[in-house]
């Protein structure tokens, strides 16, 4: 039994706290058997339970998460599994992408462009409903959220990849973008590259003070688990360190935009 399963987590920190069993179940209005039950693997108690002996443990979450990862084979919780919840609980968030402009910096051509070609099964249709959820997201997220602050890193050539048509334009909806000081735009200069981000990665700074992460792949977005947290941090702090500064990257929008 490992040190992170529920029922042995919670007798190290009972035993922490200085408690008996037969203390933490009257403290906690139970039975002696039922604390008993929970140490012993025997059994495990309801969510709200676990909650309460997070709290009354001061276990700074580690037990709730334990508890997760026991019922549901992950620490996060149900609401982080959903990306839309994350980015509408979130009050920063950091965008590495390797190869695209980030969706939520996308522009209808470049977004209509990505999917087209990413979905060459899916209808016009339904490509344009894609297209204006996605492009409208950032405005949802600004007004009927936490208004996060968007910092992106992607090379140049996430721009000049596009016909030049749709590069102006993206250009140019990144440069209005940035007008706006809670959004931050990075460029690698030319020739550069995320070689180690082999997949888009988001980092949401949470409104309650946690952090969250997820990835892109072809069928969907996966959450990491917390981890996984220290090592995604410092991959945010390498691009950043590795990209053009906000205002060399502006300049550099121009002259695409331009060209």
């Amino acid at each position: 039994m490992t040190q992170d399963h529920f029922s042995s987590l919670l007798t190290t920190f009972r035993d922490f706290s200085g408690r008996t069993q037969k203390q933490l179940a009257f403290d906690m209005g139970t039975s002696p058997a039922s604390v008993s039950r929970w140490e012993s693997g025997k059994f495990t108690p309801r969510v709200e339970t676990a909650e309460a002996l997070d709290r009354m443990l001061k276990a700074d979450g580690r037990l709730l998460k334990a508890w997760r990862k026991q019922t549901s084979g992950t620490e996060l919780p149900v609401w982080q599994l959903n990306v839309a919840r994350l980015q509408e609980q979130a009050v920063a968030i950091d965008c590495l992408s390797p190869v695209l402009v980030p969706g939520e910096l996308q522009c209808s051509s470049y977004a209509e462009a990505v999917f087209k070609d990413g979905q060459p099964l899916v209808g016009d249709a339904e490509v344009d409903r894609w297209v204006s959820a996605r492009c409208g997201r950032l405005k949802t997220l600004r007004e009927h959220h936490h208004d996060p602050v968007v910092t992106s890193v992607f090379p140049h050539s996430a721009l000049t990849c596009m016909p030049d048509h749709i590069r102006k334009e993206q250009a140019g909806h990144l440069l209005r973008l940035v007008e706006d000081v809670r959004v931050e735009v990075h460029l690698l200069s030319p020739g550069t590259s995320l070689i180690g981000v082999t997949a888009p990665v988001n980092l949401y700074r949470l409104l309650d003070g946690g952090l969250a992460v997820s990835s892109d792949y072809i069928a969907g977005n996966v959450i990491l688990e917390s981890d996984s947290h220290p090592r995604m941090e410092a991959l945010v702090r390498k691009c950043l360190a590795s990209a053009l500064p906000a205002r060399e990257s502006r300049q550099l929008l121009r002259e695409l935009e331009a060209a």
